[in-house]
């Protein structure tokens, strides 16, 4: 299951992460900037989150879709992400982020726009995809276990561009979605993600630039730039 998704400008004292808000693990919208379902085929297949303003004035969000793969021997539950952008003046615009993934009915499937870099010229977002426990035949264990994989979504508003970073050379399958483990907390000067991990009682961080598919560790005390993110 492979396959996924790159946002505005004001001046904020240096920041050292700290654990955001709780979030819900159940199916359907978590909170406002945040939205799930379960891989579905018909009639109702999508969600969205609601829009994140930025200083400028856009408002981005994400939206899932999915839908049978209509393959003649599969059959399995297609996946699909999308950004909605808003500029000043403008109607709302969907850019797809160019991923999708193709895997078992079921799956939990979820977005969440996490907020603007501080300088207005980034957006951040992830992505995730849980598998469910599938039973193989009578009598026999199940040949899937359950477990998530998650991206983190970069949308450069300038050049409307969209980039997508896979994090699972970072974070344990056994992270699932919906979980406050993982969360975007800010941005560098130079405008790389910053990707927060927390493991028990510690957090492990990393700057991120999906653009350069590039990722260097960050030292626990690193200041950086909080995100924006107002509705």
């Amino acid at each position: 299951m492979l396959g996924l998704l790159t946002a505005v400008m004001l001046t904020l004292p240096a920041f050292i992460w700290q654990e955001a808000p709780g979030v819900t693990g159940k199916m359907g919208t978590i909170n406002t900037f945040s939205a799930a379902m379960a891989c579905s085929a018909g009639v109702g297949s999508k969600v969205q989150t609601s829009g994140v303003r930025g200083p400028d004035g856009i408002v981005v969000g994400l939206a899932i879709t999915s839908d049978d793969d209509h393959r003649k021997m599969s059959h399995e539950c297609e996946s699909a992400y999308s950004l909605l952008v808003t500029l000043p003046g403008k109607p709302v615009r969907s850019v797809d982020l160019g991923w999708d993934a193709i895997d078992v009915y079921g799956r939990r499937l979820e977005v969440r726009a996490e907020g603007f870099s501080s300088d207005g010229k980034r957006f951040f977002g992830l992505a995730c995809e849980s598998d469910s426990p599938t039973l193989g035949e009578a009598g026999k264990n199940p040949y899937r276990r359950p477990g998530a994989y998650s991206i983190l979504i970069e949308y450069q508003v300038g050049s409307d561009r969209a980039s997508t970073f896979y994090l699972s050379r970072f974070v344990p399958y056994t992270v699932g979605c919906g979980s406050e483990a993982l969360r975007v907390v800010g941005a560098t000067s130079s405008g790389e993600a910053v990707v927060a991990l927390k493991d028990g009682e510690s957090t492990r961080q990393w700057a991120i630039q999906p653009e350069s598919n590039s990722a260097r560790p960050l030292p626990k005390k690193t200041s950086f730039l909080p995100l924006i993110r107002e509705q």
